[in-house]
């Protein structure tokens, strides 16, 4: 069971310590733009809130849970991952042609 989670402003359900890291992560990728963000994080997170900070951002984000025991690890250990890449739709030099 995944029992920490992250502090969002205006989201007062969610308390932890991983509101730190998320958001020292948030601004590192204002400042670096990096093309694939990968991060994991506990399930009661407010994935929903993150995947909006990073649509903010001009990225494109899904969320996914992941238990260990699905993949022949002999114990339960449920986190969730967030992919995040850079959403280039819509820029002048990313139209498709032909």
């Amino acid at each position: 069971m995944c029992t920490q989670a992250v502090t969002v402003p205006h989201v007062p359900s969610h308390t932890g310590e991983s509101s730190q890291t998320f958001f020292g992560m948030l601004g590192w990728v204002k400042r670096h733009r990096p093309p694939i963000i990968i991060q994991e994080n506990v399930c009661g997170a407010p994935w929903g809130h993150m995947i909006e900070q990073y649509a903010k951002e001009g990225y494109t984000a899904h969320s996914f849970r992941v238990d260990t025991k699905h993949y022949y690890i002999p114990h339960t250990r449920t986190r969730v991952y967030l992919i995040s890449e850079e959403d280039f739709r819509g820029a002048p030099w990313a139209a498709r042609k032909g």
